[in-house]
């Protein structure tokens, strides 16, 4: 990123809170929960007065705040759960029996991304998805295309908006686009609010690692303005583990110097960098990160690599309970994912990856995490969860029987990878039948018995392949009725059409109902097919 970049980035506030109070209805000052196994996953801000934390116990919240705080559970599955029970909290009895949904915060957060990309569709600006709560947008083209219309640069920044330093100066290229850069923040927040009721804070500063350290620091629903001259000012206390990249074995290894925030760390020589962490490139990411630089691009991307459905559980000897229990719930959950996922982004997945947590048979390794993966199956949408289902036992199934793995078990997961869109798929499909009729078309030159030979086998070929087509074609057509109900809504249309009452007596004298579009299409098969083979 250049020192002219300008780059957003926005955070909901305390989103899972925010997602519960929109669902139960509750005024924006309420003080809302969102609990885990007893545990505070997420605070609001109003609830934050009574000194409620994240990982706060729900005695400790109760003794804290008493009724005037709501207490929700996190939708669990499997199980006797309840889904949409407020004000409860569920113990570790139910651990075992039950996992964790969050069905409904991807929901919210696919709405709220629509909202932003809708927010910004017009502009000039590059938008990525970060994680379910919080998202990028590099506005640097918007911001060079609204200061050639208004190159006006003395002028006050959106209301709600703090700058780092309390000085913004507008005389400065720098500091006058960070201030445009604010105004599309603002704009962008606006929206959200409009159209989810959510609050979204914001931070404005020249890259990623910067904008997001702003966004922070002034929550909730405000936006923040790191100023060049203030970067020094911001990473002073940010604690080493906070950088991206610093949080595991390397930010060790830096700690291990004396020091744990960046300012701190920002003393040390790159030569004493160099020589601690063993190489100039390792030296100069560290160098660079304490000091605020970041040259990531902001990569557009809206949509997740993968899907994943998984689940700790207490120790299991054997694979009965795990493939009786915890695989029938995975494989629906992860199977209703990819039917959002596809109606969302019309795409489909060819990868299934079992994850499992097994001990290692040289009884000196301990647990190990491994996974197997194995093409996703294809399946009609009402049966996509039993193919998956399948699918993952026979793949765990051959793992328990590797040497290198014994019991127990303490980990399931099924995560859906390797996205195509269903349009290319389409489109592979056509070619190998365009490359078999031509390769058929090339026999013209062969005579006599061997052309015969041949051009039988070609024929039986292409016949298969046509047949995998119309295969491919009748279960693409089953998913669309399947997903968008037109199979339903035609019979219910039609029946309208043949007149009411009539029709009733016509099925009553046994007529057949109106066939669906893959019906029609499979009879109008068979029927190519007994004409051919006559």
């Amino acid at each position: 990123m250049s020192a002219l970049s300008v780059v957003l980035h926005l955070d909901l506030d305390s989103f899972y809170a925010q997602v519960e109070r929109e669902r139960l209805r509750l005024p924006s000052d309420a003080a809302v929960v969102v609990v885990q196994w007893r545990m505070a996953l997420a605070v609001s801000y109003p609830a934050r007065k009574y000194g409620i934390k994240r990982g706060a116990n729900v005695d400790d919240i109760r003794h804290l705040a008493g009724d005037k705080v709501t207490v929700v559970h996190v939708e669990t599955i499997g199980g006797e759960s309840r889904p949409d029970a407020p004000g409860t909290a569920h113990g570790t009895e139910v651990v075992n029996t039950q996992k964790i949904s969050l069905a409904r915060y991807r929901t919210a957060s696919n709405k709220v991304f629509a909202s932003m990309t809708a927010a910004i569709a017009n502009y000039h600006a590059k938008f990525q998805r970060a994680s379910i709560d919080e998202a990028y947008i590099d506005v640097t083209r918007e911001v060079d295309r609204r200061m050639r219309a208004s190159p006006d640069g003395n002028r006050a920044w959106p209301k709600e908006t703090v700058v780092v330093g309390d000085r913004l100066d507008l005389g400065s290229q720098v500091d006058a686009r960070l201030a445009y850069g604010a105004d599309i923040a603002a704009e962008v927040r606006a929206r959200v609010l409009k159209d989810c009721g959510f609050t979204v804070s914001a931070g404005v500063c020249v890259n990623k690692l910067l904008s997001k350290f702003a966004s922070a620091q002034n929550k909730p629903n405000k936006q923040t303005i790191v100023p060049v001259s203030a970067i020094t000012a911001l990473m002073q206390d940010v604690p080493l583990r906070k950088l991206r990249g610093l949080g595991g074995k390397l930010g060790k290894e830096v700690e291990a110097l004396g020091v744990a925030t960046a300012g701190e760390a920002a003393a040390l020589s790159m030569e004493t960098l160099e020589k601690a962490l063993g190489g100039r490139k390792m030296a100069a990411f560290v160098y660079n990160s304490v000091r605020g630089k970041d040259d990531s691009e902001v990569i557009e991307r809206d949509k997740t690599k993968s899907l994943l459905a998984a689940k700790s559980f207490a120790s299991q000897h054997s694979l009965a309970p795990v493939e009786k229990h915890w695989l029938p719930i995975l494989a629906e959950e992860l199977a209703e994912r990819l039917l959002e996922d596809l109606e969302l982004y019309n795409r489909d997945a060819k990868n299934l990856v079992i994850s499992f947590r097994l001990k290692a048979a040289d009884d000196v390794s301990g647990m190990i995490t491994a996974s197997r993966s194995t093409p996703m199956p294809a399946a009609a949408v009402e049966a996509r969860a039993s193919a998956i289902l399948s699918s993952a036992v026979k793949v765990l199934r051959r793992a328990v029987q590797e040497e290198q793995f014994t019991f127990p078990i303490t980990f399931i997961g099924l995560t859906a990878t390797n996205f195509v869109d269903r349009a290319h798929v389409n489109e592979s499909i056509e070619r190998h039948l365009q490359a078999s009729g031509q390769e058929a078309n090339n026999m013209h030159a062969t005579s006599g018995l061997g052309k015969k030979l041949m051009l039988d086998g070609k024929e039986a070929h292409k016949r298969r392949l046509q047949e995998k087509a119309d295969r491919d074609l009748a279960l693409r057509l089953h998913r669309e009725e399947s997903l968008c109900g037109i199979a339903k809504e035609r019979r219910r249309k039609l029946g309208q059409k043949s007149g009411g009452a009539g029709s009733s007596k016509k099925a009553r004298k046994g007529e057949k109902s109106p066939a669906s579009t893959m019906d029609k299409f499979l009879v109008r098969k068979k029927d190519k097919h007994r004409s051919g083979s006559a």
